[in-house]
């Protein structure tokens, strides 16, 4: 249960994060925010993967596709 309320916690405060990024990017007309914004939607999405493959001790193609994923979203914006 423990496990379970961190989780709530935690996707809460990364969705308010990801709320005020997209909102400072329509009120300022400034990208950096949407690109904070996708890293950190990145960041969030490695650190969501992590969990599964400790549990699993393996990696397996749907965690291997979070992973990528996260990449994706993290190095994207900047290139």
């Amino acid at each position: 249960m423990k496990q379970k309320t961190w989780a709530i916690l935690i996707t809460v405060v990364s969705l308010s994060i990801l709320i005020a990024l997209i909102t400072a990017t329509i009120i300022t007309n400034n990208h950096i925010y949407t690109r904070i914004g996708s890293s950190f939607l990145g960041i969030l999405t490695l650190l969501s993967a992590i969990p599964e493959i400790k549990k699993d001790g393996k990696l397996t193609w749907p965690s291997s596709l979070f992973l990528l994923l996260g990449l994706y979203f993290v190095v994207n914006p900047w290139i």
